[in-house]
């Protein structure tokens, strides 16, 4: 029972953190339309694809 309480405990703290690091750091300058369209239009499917391999790497072994 108390590892589930400290797991809870430890839970909340960890989203306090994330909320709080939302908070200092703006998602808007990285999502401005003007910043997106300018953008390499490969960027995206290029990332997509590494995201893919390395996740298969990640599962080969």
């Amino acid at each position: 029972m108390t590892g589930l309480t400290n797991a809870a405990l430890q839970q909340d703290a960890m989203r306090a953190g994330l909320s709080a690091l939302g908070e200092r750091v703006s998602l808007r300058h990285l999502l401005r339309k003007d910043v997106a369209l300018g953008g390499p239009a490969w960027l995206p499917l290029v990332l997509v694809l590494g995201a893919i391999a390395a996740v298969a790497y990640a599962d080969h072994f």
